[in-house]
Formats: C-alpha cells, sequence, structure tokens
C-alpha cells in the first residue's frame, strides 16, 4: 500500500482507531458504519455551500468532518478538512477549491479503506 502526505500506510490509523473505542469491534464497526452513511450527506453539504458562497456553513461543515475523521487517526482526512475549514475563514475561493478537491481524495481514500474493511463495496464522491 502506498503512503499517503502524512507518511501513514493506509488513510487511517487502524491501531489508533482500535485503541479510541477501546478495543470494542463491534462499537468499531458501527463507527465505521455511521461514517458511511453520513459522509455523503455531510460532503453534499459542504459542495451545496461551496455554490452559494455560504463560507460560514462551509467552515462548519468542514469543521464536522474534521472532527469525524479524526477518530479514525485519518490525519491527511484530518489535514485536508482543516485545510477547507481554514480556507473558508480566510474567503479566498482559489484555495477553498483546492481544498476541496484535496478533501474529497482523501475521503474517497478513507471511505474505500473503511469500505474494504467493512467487505461493502466503495463509491467515489
Amino acid at each position: 500500500m502506498i503512503a499517503g502526505p502524512s507518511g501513514l500506510e493506509g488513510p487511517y490509523d487502524e491501531v489508533e482507531f482500535l485503541d479510541r473505542v477501546e478495543g470494542d469491534r463491534e462499537l468499531g464497526q458501527e463507527i465505521m458504519q455511521m461514517f458511511l452513511d453520513q459522509c455523503p450527506k455531510t460532503l453534499s453539504e459542504i459542495d451545496e455551500a461551496m455554490r452559494r458562497g455560504d463560507l460560514d456553513s462551509l467552515g462548519r461543515q468542514a469543521h464536522s468532518i474534521k472532527g469525524t475523521v479524526g477518530i479514525f487517526g485519518a490525519r491527511d482526512s484530518h489535514a485536508a478538512a482543516l485545510g477547507l475549514e481554514t480556507a473558508a475563514r480566510s474567503g479566498d475561493m482559489g484555495t477553498i477549491r483546492q481544498a476541496w478537491t484535496q478533501l474529497k481524495q482523501e475521503i474517497n481514500r478513507l471511505t474505500a479503506a473503511i469500505q474494504e474493511k467493512r467487505g461493502t463495496v466503495p463509491c467515489d464522491f
């Protein structure tokens, strides 16, 4: 597996994730499924906020997804969400578009890894 920008071998740190759920694999599976269920909606809301130019909503959604991916120890996704959150505060649409592209790429990597772990079919955002 190719290391991402954070140097991790994958898009999330399974050991860190299991530590956060105190080794409860069943809870871990539930959290993974909740992420897979909720993430498309959150990304859609980010996309809509971008289209409306609603920087406040964009920043809140980026902050929300940053917290969500943090539980997985998904450093690259976390950094991309932080980049979008920061860009939304700056109001620079060029930077916002770049950050959004990066976030979608990292979320796709994370989602694919979680779906693979759960044995489900990946889908791109």
